[in-house]
């Protein structure tokens, strides 16, 4: 018969089990530490946890007005003022009102106009919504009236306008600015830079 208290006898498979179960069953009489014993408060609809981002998500801040402007060597240019609203992180529409001017109306193959007062609308898309940074993709058109200097009349035009560029946007309120290449205001084509507050 092995003498049970001699370590150098080989254990066998039951003496294994039997300290086994004697080993889960001392762990399991010792007490949990006090801050195993709260329970794990779960994320209610005010944690952020429960509200993940998403395209169709709305943004803290879905209103702004921006100075915008759009030059090209100074031969073609456009100020103006717009007014956007953002129903979701990933889309918004302004409204502008502006002016713009043409060095040389030849440049649009001699079509006249000099200067112009235009309104525009477009359509803003914005990729990598869930930063503040972005690309910003924005089509619409524009519509208003330019005077030509070289017969001094005014005639009415209605031209697309576009967007292509960085947009910095703070999901909450605070200041944006974009920059890229535009087309707006009517004869406003160049590199476009817009700077105003988020709210």
């Amino acid at each position: 018969m092995p003498n049970v208290l001699n370590p150098s006898t080989p254990p066998t498979p039951l003496r294994t089990f039997a300290l086994l179960l004697l080993a889960v069953w001392m762990l399991a009489a010792v007490p949990a530490p006090a801050f195993a014993q709260t329970p794990l408060a779960l994320p209610t609809s005010a944690t952020p946890v429960d509200a993940p981002l998403s395209l169709a998500s709305q943004p803290a801040s879905r209103h702004a007005v921006y100075v915008e402007a759009n030059s090209l060597l100074l031969a073609t240019g456009s100020l103006g003022v717009a007014y956007e609203y953002r129903p979701f992180r990933g889309f918004a529409i302004s409204a502008g009102m502006g002016g713009a001017y043409l060095v040389d109306p030849c440049i649009f193959g001699c079509s006249g106009g000099n200067l112009a007062v235009a309104g525009q609308v477009l359509a803003h898309g914005l990729f990598g919504w869930a930063t503040p940074h972005s690309c910003e993709v924005a089509l619409g058109v524009a519509a208003g009236y330019f005077h030509s200097a070289d017969s001094g009349n005014d005639h009415a035009l209605v031209e697309p306008a576009a967007f292509l560029g960085y947009r910095y946007h703070p999901l909450e309120a605070g200041r944006i600015f974009r920059a890229g290449i535009g087309w707006s205001y009517l004869l406003g084509v160049g590199l476009s830079v817009s700077a105003g507050e988020a709210f």
